[in-house]
């Protein structure tokens, strides 16, 4: 081969995996978080790695994993990230949603309440909001209440009011008397000088917060985007790890903040949330079937490993992409 020639081969080959040469895959991808939990699809978006591995992402917000899921099974999106909790409860019902890349395995979440409020038991007769009914903010806020010894059914009243800023302002308002929030909003309540209730993630389980969650048929004809999406989630949360400038940006931009101590307070907060191998785990649905399981005993038959499609990450793993991307620090 001429050296013309090799030049030649050798940009056709730069162009085929830059993704240039053809139009970039679309994916439409639902999050259901507005706040840190969403950070490594911001920072996968912003810095630019979806398009790295030639897709054209569209990121959608609604408010809630249940709404997040039925998107899903409607056929209305390619991907979301959910709660796990609402896998479980669709796998109860006949949905095929599986979880094949984790994000949030853990409690990251604060109950503020009003400040002339400062013991759980005067909780009893108020109104406590959530994003929507069978969302995660609805499963971890009635987990709180039966762990303080309230019947989130009987003692009070839970209440739809949407994302985060909204339940925040609702709170600031009046309009409700508490609600379960992230950082950065945990952080900015704290400063208007709202005291934690009940801090959730001080607890050492294993809780599904934020999961990446597809359908077997997409999965199955789409494997080559579900290795590139993977593989740009992972990129996203070794950037998340060790560099803090990607993550500002992303953080900044999605959740509109200007303040740079918040956003950094954030970014250190999830930082010890993110997993750098986004395995789907299975000890976090376990607790979920378990604890759902008190009121619908039926759970019981689902096994978490029917749940989740962990080969790409295992994949990605087993080609050491992950570990040398930690190794070229």
């Amino acid at each position: 081969m001429s050296r013309l020639s090799k030049i030649l081969a050798a940009g056709v080959l730069g162009l085929l995996f830059s993704g240039s040469l053809f139009a970039a895959d679309r994916v439409t991808l639902i999050y259901t978080f507005t706040s840190g939990s969403t950070l490594p699809l911001w920072v996968a978006q912003e810095a630019g790695l979806f398009k790295k591995y030639n897709l054209d992402v569209l990121l959608v917000s609604v408010q809630g994993s249940s709404r997040g899921a039925q998107a899903l099974l409607s056929g209305d999106a390619d991907v979301a990230a959910v709660g796990g909790e609402v896998v479980v409860l669709s796998a109860l019902k006949g949905g095929n949603t599986k979880i094949f890349a984790g994000m949030v395995d853990v409690f990251p979440s604060i109950i503020f309440a009003a400040k002339n409020i400062t013991r759980p038991e005067q909780l009893k007769g108020k109104k406590i909001a959530i994003s929507t009914f069978g969302s995660s903010s609805d499963f971890s806020v009635r987990y709180a209440l039966r762990n303080l010894g309230l019947n989130p059914d009987k003692d009070v009243t839970i209440l739809q009011v949407g994302n985060q800023p909204n339940r925040f302002a609702a709170l600031v308002s009046g309009a409700i008397e508490a609600t379960i929030v992230n950082p950065p909003l945990t952080l900015q309540a704290k400063r208007m000088g709202y005291q934690p209730l009940v801090d959730l993630g001080a607890t050492a389980l294993k809780y599904p917060q934020a999961e990446l969650v597809s359908l077997p048929g997409y999965m199955k004809s789409h494997e080559d985007v579900m290795r590139r999406l993977v593989r740009a989630h992972a990129e996203s949360l070794y950037f998340i790890h060790t560099q803090k400038t990607a993550s500002q940006r992303a953080l900044g931009k999605f959740m509109k903040l200007s303040d740079p101590q918040m956003i950094d307070d954030t970014i250190e907060s999830y930082r010890n949330y993110f997993p750098k191998k986004p395995y789907p785990s299975v000890e976090a649905l376990q607790f979920v079937i378990e604890y759902l399981a008190e009121k619908q005993p039926e759970i019981l038959t689902l096994k978490p490993e029917s749940l989740i499609e962990p080969r790409f990450v295992r994949e990605l793993d087993d080609s050491g992409f992950i570990d040398q991307l930690y190794r070229q620090r």
